[in-house]
């Protein structure tokens, strides 16, 4: 799970018949963004609004990768507003929430988070991070843990 200081942390793979290969030092991480942001846009906005204004995109391989879609994001946007809290507990699944949303809605979203991170061992699914981010206009803008959004 990443927690890190530096967090968040983009990390590349490629398929590897039934693994996942991660790209290393040296590769051209520009190049390797635009692709996976090309294939990515070209999928269809897919997520559903839950009671109290989260929205959820879950269910399929590379949910969580949509958090660098700017297409998904802007759909996003459009429904949360301009500043989001997106949480990305294990590879199927991507939370969203609007930043301005009320402590209730606030603990919805946590709860959920907290939730898919502690059956990620259930369904066979690692976990990415416990991280919350804060996204603005479609760009990641700082991240802080699950712990301090509770509080």
């Amino acid at each position: 799970m990443v927690n890190h200081p530096e967090a968040p942390i983009l990390a590349f793979a490629k398929d590897l018949d039934a693994n996942l290969g991660f790209i290393g030092q040296g590769a051209d991480t520009e190049q390797l963004l635009s692709i996976v942001v090309r294939n990515l846009s070209a999928k269809p906005t897919d997520f559903t609004v839950l009671d109290g204004g989260v929205a959820c995109c879950g269910g399929r391989d590379h949910s969580a990768e949509r958090v660098v879609d700017p297409v998904f994001l802007r759909a996003l946007h459009d429904k949360g507003g301009r500043d989001l809290l997106i949480g990305i507990p294990h590879t199927k699944a991507l939370y969203a929430i609007a930043s301005s949303a009320n402590q209730p809605a606030r603990r919805s979203f946590a709860t959920m988070l907290e939730f898919e991170l502690d059956r990620c061992s259930d369904i066979n699914e690692t976990p990415i991070t416990d991280m919350v981010l804060r996204v603005s206009d479609g760009r990641i803008v700082t991240a802080f843990s699950l712990d301090e959004f509770i509080v």
